[in-house]
């Protein structure tokens, strides 16, 4: 974020003059933690479940480091 607002991936791809997806890729599996998540089982640890009348529904919570 740059002065409270945030910035596509594409941009700052842009500015290390790489594409937006080698960037993508390279920050979810190096920098945020996602594959030793992955890989611990702690990816899913804070999903939500609720209960509706057609039974339980799952929503998926994902959290990752900034």
């Amino acid at each position: 974020m740059v002065e409270g607002k945030p910035i596509s991936i594409g941009n700052i791809a842009y500015v290390l003059g790489t594409d937006a997806k080698r960037l993508d890729r390279w920050y979810k599996d190096y920098l945020s933690g996602f594959r030793e998540a992955e890989r611990d089982g702690r990816l899913c640890q804070d999903d939500i479940e609720v209960r509706r009348e057609g039974g339980q529904k799952k929503i998926r919570v994902p959290i990752l480091k900034e």
